[in-house]
């Protein structure tokens, strides 16, 4: 967790580390010192569909983050960069819901953005994308798509 104590470049650093270390991230773009706005790409399997498309799988998906004032004490702001399909997520955000915590670090952002698409975390009670819900209700068993990372 992220104290006052510990800057928010600090943190940066450590996402930096993280990156470097696994197959599973990587940071596109990292705005600002400290960081502002972020860009993630995130190698989980996780299913997409495009308006008007059939429900496909992918292994890459970019997510952009941007940190407010009140960082980290409120969450990032999170939309992804390309189509997406899950009960937390629209087109336009990424509901890091119940699952966020204020202090959160950018690893364990990252972290739990990855576990997110992997639908290895979903929240079907406040799911955003209605379609996304009632598909996960009839395919329990489906998922999780990614059980090896992160």
């Amino acid at each position: 967790m992220l104290t006052q104590g510990q800057p928010l470049q600090d943190d940066a650093e450590a996402l930096m580390r993280l990156a470097a270390a696994v197959d599973w991230l990587e940071i596109e773009v990292m705005e600002g010192r400290p960081p502002e706005r972020l860009i993630l790409s995130l190698y989980v399997s996780s299913p997409v569909r495009a308006p008007g498309h059939a429900i496909e799988m992918a292994t890459r998906h970019r997510v952009e983050l941007y940190l407010p004032l009140d960082y980290p004490n409120l969450p990032p702001l999170c939309r992804p960069l390309g189509p997406l399909f899950h009960p937390n997520a629209t087109q336009d955000s990424i509901c890091l819901g119940p699952f966020w915590q204020p202090g959160y670090r950018l690893v364990e952002t990252a972290t739990l953005l990855a576990d997110l698409l992997a639908w290895r975390r979903i929240d079907l009670v406040h799911g955003v994308n209605l379609e996304a819900v009632a598909w996960a209700v009839e395919h329990p068993a489906a998922y999780p798509f990614d059980k090896t990372k992160p």
